[in-house]
């Protein structure tokens, strides 16, 4: 139902609006178009309290009365919605048609004619008068609205949209103050278009502009209690508004709202026939009617430049009304895409060559977009750009073929904008064909192509792939590089003079792309003289150690090696013995005189001739040594030997020292098979120590020497014991000694005890009495000892210490307890209550299986003898009270009771004799009359 309660109220600073008619504060709803607030009550009233943006500024006192609560302007406003802010451009908020019209002729905006206008606008002077006092009002609503922006901010949290929304009315203010500054003519036509603008009911044509990404949505932020804000409630009637980019003008991804489009077109539906009000960044730019299906379309009236932008459509058809908001981007250009080879794909120098058909290219391009890959103007992927604007692809399988490949790239952004760059990728991948090699002809001297030349400095010629760089080197020394020229050929001369000898040249070709090919090889020979000669013992009759040149074969074979074919005579300077031999193809010879070597030192001289003439002595010594070396000695570095002879030692790890001949090998035996081998040194001193540890045990080892020569001498067999452990000794009393129960150390004698024991082999063993030594003695072989205890020991307890030093030292204890007991006192029998029936203590009981009891010495052995026969025994306790329980019946009549106790230590003692009756029944009593008078 359409509202007909409207009332327009005008505001100061100090205003006190009375609203109280209309109901509470509760469900009220507060929105502001330009200057004015408009306050829709519980009754669905609306009040327009013109100038109360400005009243209701931070110092005003602007209050609006309600039924229940007075609330003061500027917590009205702290209350709006920003969404609610409707801040108009000045043509149509400070300078509407009804403030000329008041200002110009004092009457109403709706009333006002075509003819009265007519007329204000002839009046020049006047309009200029009225034109001055705009301006003056203009300069105060500029003011108002800075200082409106100042307390939104400080209500609404600083919020970015109000800050827009404000500075669009403040520029408005500022448009209007220039107004008025024209000079009659211009005022007079700008007063013309503005009563043309009012009667068209047309806002001034404002460009929008996008928006700044920087800034927040514009929401409130606004107090929750009651007394900030109203408590508000939909409005009853609304429409339903779809609105969004027609599909002709979305360039884009579907659905994404962005488009290349300057001036694109939009779509929506709503109610039939309703009005369609659409705001670009909050500013109106166009309205349009929906159809009588409800369909409109818009299309932006003017080119937006590249930005965001946020869109409105609010429809409005009686009294219902809604609003639809979208935001879309226009992005008409896309940055011109980059790319190149990867740095790890390029060849370094040669830009767009690569040495692999799957190599990868980077580049650039605009953020977020997607880049479109063609070789040779085939499609060959899609890849996506990311946030920074860069992107990268990888070519796989046969995207790519050997030699120069076209490629484009295609850049398309979100907007569908295109821009694109071409530039050709060389794939190299195949290596040249290996080089030859040979001697120049000027260098092959001798027999042609035997490559043997007597040139310390030769060239070298070859043939490769054109452009490739040759690489040569003699072994793995690199020598130099050289390129081949247009036809492939090459050379190459040594810059540094060789000597004499095999070398072994290689060359390899590597291309611009990198590829090597396989190597080429060249054996030559540098011969200027007698290179090389070599002479010594065949290994088969070089006895003792190989190389050594000492043997004990008075005829050995001697070998060697020289130049191919060389002559060599050899004289044996001892002997005078002459050989004359001839070196194969290979350069290698053998031979062996026909007569025994000297003992001892023999000197050869060989004389060498090669094919070419040259010639040189050469001289070679060996020795002939048969005789056997001494047998060595060997001994434990540290060791002690028992009196049965036996070598001891206590380290597991022992070392073995010895002589022998100097130069000589020991070799170690265990068990009859080789353990170790020692150098002798040139002193004749050896010495092994033995890395893994040895058990405990007895070792027998032994030691034989061999010299250089390979003669052994006699072998030397050694035992050692290895003892690592201390042996813990043991004692005891010796059985005579030891009274009582055997081994508890207790015993009733005080002198001349015994010790006997045992402990490690000839060990000393130390007798301590309460921590004084006594005595000293030895073990024997097997470790057994004895000790008499010559002092007289009185009752008491002593601790016995057996202390054992064994032959290296080590040292055990063990402690005992001696107890001396020779006394028990006497033991004591009687019944126990519990069996003396009738009097107490009157030794008569009727309990023919009494218990008796008594006293002895603690954990003493109490016999108890019944007329003289043993009945039983029973031990005291530790407070020395003894009971004991008969098991047999005892017959009634006297008895005699005796007990003899012996305590741990073996002495005795008896009780005196204990006599008690046992009586089970007594004689049947009579009776008879004394005195019978009478009848």
């Amino acid at each position: 139902m359409k509202n007909t309660n409207i009332r327009k109220v005008f505001a100061d600073q100090n205003s006190v609006i009375d609203l109280s008619s209309l109901g509470d504060a509760k469900g009220a709803k507060v929105s502001l178009a330009g200057p004015d607030m408009n306050i829709t009550t519980s009754h669905g009233s609306v009040i327009i309290v013109n100038g109360a943006l400005y009243s209701s500024i931070k110092g005003n006192n602007l209050v609006i009365k309600f039924k229940d609560k007075s609330i003061a302007g500027s917590k009205v406003i702290g209350s709006v919605d920003l969404k609610d802010i409707q801040l108009e451009r000045i043509d149509s908020s400070l300078v509407d048609a009804g403030q000329v019209e008041k200002k110009v002729s004092g009457k109403n905006r709706k009333a006002r004619k075509d003819e009265e206008l007519q007329k204000q606008l002839d009046d020049a002077e006047g309009a200029k008068k009225e034109a001055d006092k705009a301006k003056e009002e203009a300069e105060k609503a500029k003011e108002a609205a800075e200082k409106a922006i100042s307390e939104a901010f400080e209500i609404q949290n600083s919020s970015k949209q109000i800050e827009e929304m404000l500075q669009n009315f403040l520029s408005d203010n500022v448009v209007k103050a220039s107004l008025a500054q024209q000079d009659n003519a211009i005022q007079q036509n700008s007063l013309s278009k503005e009563s043309q603008n009012i009667k068209q009911d047309k806002s001034e044509k404002v460009t929008p502009q996008p928006i700044n990404k920087n800034t927040g949505s514009g929401r409130s932020n606004s107090s929750k209690n009651e007394e900030n804000q109203f408590e508000t409630e939909p409005v009853k009637e609304k429409i339903k508004i779809s609105f969004k980019l027609a599909a002709e003008s979305n360039s884009g991804s579907k659905d994404d709202s962005i488009t290349n489009f300057t001036k694109p077109q939009f779509i929506g539906s709503t109610s039939p026939n309703a009005t369609v009000l659409i705001k670009i960044n909050g500013i109106s730019v166009g309205q349009v009617v929906a159809d009588n299906l409800g369909n409109f379309t818009f299309t932006a009236p003017e080119k937006l430049a590249d930005g965001t932008y946020n869109l409105e459509a609010e429809a409005t058809t009686g009294n219902a009304m809604g609003s639809a908001k979208i935001a879309i981007t226009i992005d008409s250009f896309t940055d011109k895409p980059s790319f190149e080879l990867s740095p790890e794909s390029n060849i370094p120098g040669h830009q767009g060559l690569t040495a692999t058909l799957t190599p990868s290219i980077i580049g650039t391009a605009e953020e977020n977009a997607k880049v479109n890959i063609y070789v040779n103007d085939k499609l060959i992927a899609s890849v996506d750009v990311d946030k920074n604007g860069k992107w990268s692809y990888g070519f796989k399988g046969n995207e790519l073929i050997e030699g120069d490949n076209n490629i484009k790239v295609v850049a398309v952004d979100k907007a569908g904008n295109q821009s694109e760059i071409s530039n050709v990728i060389t794939a190299d991948t195949i290596p040249p064909e290996k080089p030859t090699i040979e001697l120049d002809v000027n260098s092959d001297s001798g027999i042609e192509g035997d490559n043997i030349t007597n040139s310390t400095s030769p060239t070298f010629i070859g043939v490769t792939e054109p452009g490739a760089m040759v690489s040569i080197y003699i072994g793995i020394k690199h020598l130099g590089d050289v390129l081949a020229a247009k036809d492939g050929s090459w050379s190459y001369t040594l810059t540094e003079p060789l000597k004499d000898g095999e070398y072994h040249l290689t060359a390899i070709a590597t291309d611009i792309a990198g590829h090597t090919s396989d190597t080429s090889n060249l054996a030559f020979t540098i011969d200027t003289r007698i290179s090389y000669f070599s002479a010594g013992i065949a290994p088969a009759d070089d006895s003792g150690i190989i190389g050594d040149n000492v043997t004990n074969n008075s005829r050995p074979t001697f070998i060697g090696k020289s130049e191919p074919n060389t002559t060599i005579k050899v004289k044996n300077s001892e002997t005078g013995e002459l050989v004359v031999l001839k070196a194969n193809a290979e350069g290698e010879w053998q031979f062996a005189f026909t007569s025994d070597s000297a003992e001892g030192v023999n000197n050869l001289v060989f004389t060498v001739e090669d094919v070419a003439g040259n010639q040189k002595d050469f001289y070679f010594s060996y020795v002939i040594d048969t005789v056997a070396p001494t047998a060595p000695t060997v001994s434990l570095d540290d060791f002690v030997t028992l009196p049965n002879g036996i070598i001891l030692s206590g380290c597991d790890t022992p070392a073995l020292i010895g002589t022998a001949e100097p130069k000589s090998t020991i070799s170690i035996l265990r068990e009859g098979k080789f353990y170790a081998s020692i150098d002798v040194d040139s002193n004749g001193s050896w010495s092994y120590q033995f890395n893994e540890k040895l058990p405990q045990g007895v070792y027998d080892i032994e030691i034989v020497s061999q010299d250089i020569a390979g003669n052994k001498s006699s072998t030397i067999k050694y035992s050692f014991t290895i003892q690592t452990e201390v042996v813990t000794p043991k004692a005891e009393l010796d059985a005579v000694d030891d009274s009582g129960e055997k081994g508890d150390w207790i015993t009733n004698k005080h002198n001349a005890l015994t010790l006997l024991g045992t402990t490690g082999k000839f060990a000393t063993v130390n007798i301590l009495i309460d921590g004084k030594a006594i005595g000293v003695t030895t073990a024997d072989e097997h470790g057994n000892w004895t000790f008499d205890i010559s002092r007289n020991l009185s009752d008491d307890v002593y601790k016995v210490t057996v202390e054992a030093v064994d032959p290296l030292g080590n040292t055990a204890s063990v402690d005992y307890q001696l107890t001396i007991d020779s006394f028990t006192p006497i033991p004591t029998v009687m019944l126990h209550d519990s069996a003396d029936s009738g009097t107490k203590g009157d030794l008569i009981t009727r309990v023919n299986t009494p218990l008796f009891t008594g006293s002895a010495e603690p954990n003493a052995k109490v016999s108890i003898y019944v007329d003289g026969i043993l009945s039983g025994e029973a031990i005291a306790g530790d407070d020395g009270v003894w009971n004991f329980q008969f098991s047999n019946t005892l017959p009634d009549g006297m008895h005699e009771v005796m007990v003899k106790a012996e305590d741990i230590a073996g002495n005795n003692a008896s009780s005196s004799i204990y006599n008690f009756q046992i009586l089970t029944h007594t004689q049947k009593p009579t009776i008879e009359l004394v005195d019978d008078t009478g009848a």
